[in-house]
């Protein structure tokens, strides 16, 4: 009964220490490949125009419009993809007047990075 139980005692202590070494060795949180994850908030807004490939929305309690910037990396679907004859992924052509979006943007650079349209105008 002893054999047993100091065989299993080292099995686990072998267990334990190969787990330990197979850890990273670097610093913690210090990974060089992995861009920082940037902060980003989240608005909800209307769209009051569409012009010239801009979309004008109002989001302050103002109800002053201003010019939602967008970019070729700026992603818009829609919450309903039934609304736009099956397409989830949409373009700028496809906002129209009265519709309610959720735009989520990094503060520190102000760029648009996601426009998602909650219901068809």
């Amino acid at each position: 009964m002893k054999k047993v139980t100091l065989i299993a005692i080292v099995l686990c202590l072998l267990g334990s220490g190969l787990a330990w070494g197979s850890g990273s060795s670097g610093v913690p949180g210090s990974s060089a490949s992995a861009p920082p994850t940037p902060v980003t908030q989240t608005i909800k807004c209307e769209v009051v125009q569409v012009k010239d490939g801009q979309v004008y929305v109002v989001a302050d309690r103002d109800n002053r419009p201003f010019i939602l910037p967008l970019d070729e990396d700026t992603k818009i679907t829609a919450q309903d993809k039934k609304a736009f004859d099956g397409r989830k992924k949409l373009v700028v052509e496809d906002l129209q007047v009265g519709q309610a979006l959720r735009v989520t943007t990094v503060p520190t650079t102000r760029q648009v990075v996601r426009v998602r349209v909650l219901k068809k105008g």
